[in-house]
């Protein structure tokens, strides 16, 4: 089932906003921007989980990143999540990545109240940062940057992949459930794995178990099953909003199955059956025809499916919502607009 959400113009704090959409499925999700983007659903060579700086870059591909080891950022000590323990759901996982402007960089799906205000960063074809949202033409109002998957220049930001913090702590960004954006963005919840498959146990599942991922939401799913979050990793499906073919230069076809990318597509090929090490060299060689040459950021976060992630599909988990790690923050927040005023967002441009 998919739904969309569609808005003209909304008023916040006495300003319009362009309105955007939000669509999911109890497998993939979709999430939408200005018309809309989605999310979807759906393993080891060499470990990936680096964080990123964007550097500059003259091809027509997103830019290439410096890294940075995530594990340079404090980390917390997460606790064993238990079934039936304060403020533990559960859930599962399911995975996306269409490169379409994030949800939660639309200035009216975020709390304009939050102090400090953080919305999520856009970006250029080409990685560079750009304003979520600029003075309308006329300046009079608020006007968010057009989503690429309704033919604009706003793109998810290609730093936002899953990292490897340790061999049992990851980041990522994704969409969560929830059926308020506002009290949804910027949060992040702490996953646990059971060593169960939402459709079917497989050897994958089990190799999860004991490994924790923090994950913000950076996208909002409104028809997701209870507890459900669709992880943001390249080569995870694009579903019915393809941004990706376009910003890599790759076609669609390229980039696996809509839901469930690179992996279903080594299902159709190898069979449900196939080992643990099957699917991870199947995924690990697509990751490598797609992003290798297109770019090296995105290839780092295909591979981090295959290599911490265990190439397992559709994991249950448990979840609680826990603080956010710094470095999660600091790849989700714009540094272009830090206030939902008006006389400080950035003067008008077509992007």
């Amino acid at each position: 089932m998919r739904t969309a959400f569609l808005s003209g113009l909304v008023l916040i704090s006495g300003l319009a906003l362009l309105g955007g959409c939000s669509s999911d499925s109890p497998t993939p999700v979709t999430t939408c921007g200005d018309t809309c983007e989605e999310t979807k659903t759906s393993d080891q060579t060499t470990p990936s989980g680096d964080s990123t700086k964007t550097t500059s870059s003259n091809s027509s591909n997103p830019q290439q990143t410096e890294k940075v080891d995530a594990s340079d950022y404090p980390i917390a000590n997460y606790g064993k999540l238990s079934n039936g323990g304060a403020g533990v759901t559960r859930g599962f996982a399911t995975r996306y990545w269409d490169a379409c402007k994030p949800h939660c960089s639309w200035p009216e799906k975020v709390n304009q109240n939050a102090n400090p205000y953080r919305i999520a960063r856009s970006c250029s074809i080409k990685g560079e940062e750009i304003p979520a949202f600029t003075k309308s033409e006329d300046g009079t109002w608020i006007q968010g940057t057009k989503s690429s998957c309704d033919g604009g220049g706003a793109y998810t930001c290609v730093d936002m992949i899953p990292v490897t913090v340790n061999d049992t702590l990851a980041y990522a960004f994704g969409a969560a459930p929830g059926a308020n954006e506002q009290s949804t963005c910027g949060k992040c919840y702490q996953i646990q794995f059971t060593g169960e498959g939402k459709y079917g146990d497989k050897p994958a599942h089990k190799l999860l178990v004991n490994k924790t991922l923090i994950i913000m939401a950076s996208n909002v799913g409104y028809d997701v099953g209870s507890g459900q979050f669709d992880i943001m990793i390249p080569g995870g499906g694009v579903g019915a909003f393809d941004a990706l073919s376009k910003q890599i230069g790759v076609s669609k076809s390229e980039l696996g199955e809509g839901y469930g990318g690179f992996y279903t597509t080594c299902e159709n090929r190898l069979g449900a059956d196939a080992s643990v090490a099957q699917f991870k060299d199947c995924v690990a060689q697509q990751c490598k025809s797609v992003f290798k040459e297109t770019n090296e950021t995105l290839y780092d976060g295909c591979m981090w499916f295959v290599n911490w992630f265990e190439a397992a599909n559709n994991p249950v988990t448990l979840f609680k919502e826990v603080e956010c790690p710094q470095y999660l923050v600091d790849k989700y927040t714009s540094t272009i607009n830090t206030s939902p005023n008006l006389s400080s967002a950035p003067s008008y441009q077509n992007y």
